[in-house]
């Protein structure tokens, strides 16, 4: 009788012993698994990811700058020169309607082209993430998808600088900046670009104010 309760108490104590090996097995492997994720696979898709997103928005950008600006944008289109009578510049104007629709179609084409190319997944080699380099590049590629959210700013720029005996160079610039939100697998990064793009200049003959020869870039309104 006391044997057969002994064999049975035994009994017990080992299916606890092996359920408390199981379990503690378990919590091993999900800590590890944490500490993987959180360590390696993580910072390595963050990387990876910022490289490919900082690519695709400088295209995204530049795409957008050629698509407003095209080959038929002239200096006329934004700046009006009137002279004195003296033959000095007088006055130079700019056309707000125009810059602002410019930059509004610079800001939502922007948006569109990252949309557009955050269609194709970015892929990183199964090798990648086992953190050795020996192993960088090897393997099926990993995919997953991009989902950019943010906002782009695009304004212009106004340039004097000195050509010689009354002679003025007037550039003008367009300058975009860019923060993209983007929701990965395992955290959300944001990316922040900038882009300046010569868009038009102009040799000014005649004396040009004091005012506007400010030797810095100045925002046009």
């Amino acid at each position: 009788m006391q044997y057969s309760y002994y064999m049975k108490n035994k009994k017990k104590i080992g299916v606890r012993g092996k359920m408390t090996l199981f379990f503690t097995c378990i919590l091993v492997i999900f800590a590890f698994f944490v500490m993987y994720v959180h360590f390696i696979a993580t910072p390595l898709i963050e990387r990876v990811s910022e490289a490919e997103l900082k690519l695709y928005l400088t295209k995204a950008m530049n795409m957008a700058l050629e698509s407003a600006v095209g080959d038929n944008f002239s200096y006329d289109d934004i700046a009006q020169i009137s002279f004195g009578e003296s033959g000095d510049v007088k006055l130079i104007t700019t056309n707000s309607s125009k810059i602002n629709e410019l930059s509004v179609l610079v800001e939502s084409e922007t948006l569109k082209n990252m949309q557009t190319m955050c269609e194709s997944p970015i892929t990183i080699p199964l090798g990648e993430f086992f953190g050795f380099s020996v192993f960088s590049g090897l393997g099926p590629p990993i995919s997953f998808n991009a989902y950019p959210r943010g906002e782009v700013q695009c304004k212009f720029l106004s340039d004097f600088m000195s050509a010689g005996i009354n002679q003025t160079h007037h550039k003008i610039y367009a300058s975009v900046d860019a923060t993209i939100n983007v929701v990965l697998p395992l955290k959300s990064i944001s990316v922040k670009m900038s882009s300046e793009v010569m868009v038009c200049e102009s040799i000014i003959i005649g004396k040009v104010p004091d005012t506007y020869l400010c030797g810095a870039l100045r925002e046009l309104n």
